[in-house]
C-alpha cells in the first residue's frame, strides 16, 4: 500500500505524540504512519508549540499535543498587509475603531427579509446571520515587526468567525486611507471620470447590437475610496446605462437599487474542504460536489 496525502487523522496525530513522547525522528513516524516525511515535519512544525494556548488547555503538554493540534488544525487565520510606498501604521487607531463599530453590527430585518427572496440562499442560513455577529476578540492590528510603516491585520480563529472579516477590513483600510488625501479634488475627478465613461457607454449602444450583449457588475466593495462614492458610481450608473449595468456584489446596494447581486465562490470554500477529512488531491471535487448539491444549478459557475 502506497503513501497517501490526505489529512492526519486524530488517530495518526496521537499516534505522533507518543512517538515524539518517545524520542523518534520526523523520518521514523514518517515509515510507522506511511506518510511523507515533509508531512510530519510540517505538522511538528505547525502545531509542536502553542504559546496562546486557551485557558482549557493549560495543561497540556509544552511539546507536540494531538488534541491541541487538532483544535488549531480546525482555526482559521486571515493575514492582510499593506505592501507598497504608502505608510499605514499612523492609522492604526482609526482602523482599529472601525472595526471595533463593525463588530457591534447586526442584520437588520429589512436586510435578512431580501436575503429570503433569493432562491439559492437557504432559509437556515439566513437564520444563522440574524444571530451572527463579528467578534473583536479574532482580530488583532498592529504595526509590522519587519517593516517601519506597514500595518498587519491578522484574524485568527472559527472559520464561521473569520472568514467574514476579509471584504470589511479591506474596505475598512481603502475608506480610511483615502480619507488622507483631497475629497474635493478625489471626487471632481472621479466624476469627470464617470461621466465620460456613461458617454462611452451611450455611444457604444449606438452601434449594431452584438450577438452577445456586453453587460458589465460593480465589484468595487474592497477598494472603493469611500461608501458615499461607491453609493454614488452605482446609483449613477443604474440610472444611466440600465442596459449595460446589471448588478453589484455589494447586496445591500442590489437590494436598495433592484439590481442583480453577483459574486464570485470565495476561496476559503474551497481551502476550507482541505480539512474536512478527504484526501488532499481530491479536496477539489468535495468542494465542487457539495457545491451542486447545495444550489442545484441555480449557481451554476464556480469561480
Amino acid at each position: 500500500m502506497g503513501k497517501h496525502y490526505e489529512q492526519l487523522t486524530a488517530e495518526e496525530r496521537a499516534a505522533i505524540m507518543m512517538m515524539k513522547a518517545d524520542n523518534c525522528s520526523a523520518r521514523q513516524i514518517a515509515v510507522r504512519l506511511r506518510r511523507a516525511p515533509s508531512t510530519i515535519t510540517r505538522e511538528l512544525k505547525r502545531f509542536g508549540a502553542w504559546p496562546d494556548r486557551p485557558a482549557s488547555m493549560a495543561g497540556a503538554p509544552a511539546g507536540y499535543d494531538a488534541r491541541a493540534a487538532r483544535l488549531r488544525a480546525r482555526r482559521a487565520r486571515f493575514k492582510c498587509r499593506n505592501r507598497g510606498q504608502q505608510a499605514l501604521s499612523a492609522l492604526q487607531s482609526e482602523i482599529e475603531a472601525q472595526i471595533a463599530h463593525l463588530c457591534t453590527l447586526r442584520f437588520l430585518p429589512e436586510e435578512l427579509a431580501y436575503l429570503r427572496t433569493l432562491r439559492f440562499i437557504k432559509e437556515d442560513f439566513v437564520d444563522y446571520l440574524e444571530l451572527f455577529q463579528f467578534r473583536p476578540r479574532f482580530i488583532r492590528v498592529a504595526p509590522s515587526p519587519d517593516a517601519a510603516g506597514e500595518l498587519v491585520i491578522v484574524a485568527r480563529g472559527p472559520l464561521v468567525h473569520v472568514m467574514l472579516f476579509e471584504i470589511f477590513v479591506l474596505a475598512i483600510v481603502s475608506e480610511v486611507n483615502f480619507s488622507r488625501h483631497d475629497r474635493e479634488r478625489c471626487l471632481g475627478e472621479g466624476r469627470r471620470r464617470l461621466r465620460d465613461k456613461i458617454t462611452q457607454l451611450k455611444d457604444f449602444g449606438k452601434e449594431p447590437a452584438l450577438s452577445h450583449p456586453y453587460v458589465f457588475f460593480d465589484f468595487g466593495t474592497r477598494r472603493r475610496a469611500s461608501r458615499e462614492w461607491h453609493e454614488e458610481v452605482v446609483s449613477t450608473l443604474a440610472d444611466s446605462v440600465p442596459e449595460f449595468f446589471k448588478g453589484t456584489s455589494n447586496v445591500d446596494m442590489a437590494r436598495r437599487h433592484a439590481l442583480v447581486p453577483i459574486g464570485t465562490m470565495a476561496h476559503e470554500y474551497l481551502q476550507a474542504h482541505q480539512a474536512f477529512g478527504c484526501r488532499l488531491r481530491d479536496f477539489q471535487r468535495l468542494a465542487l460536489e457539495n457545491w451542486v448539491m447545495e444550489y442545484r444549478g441555480d449557481l451554476g459557475i464556480a469561480l
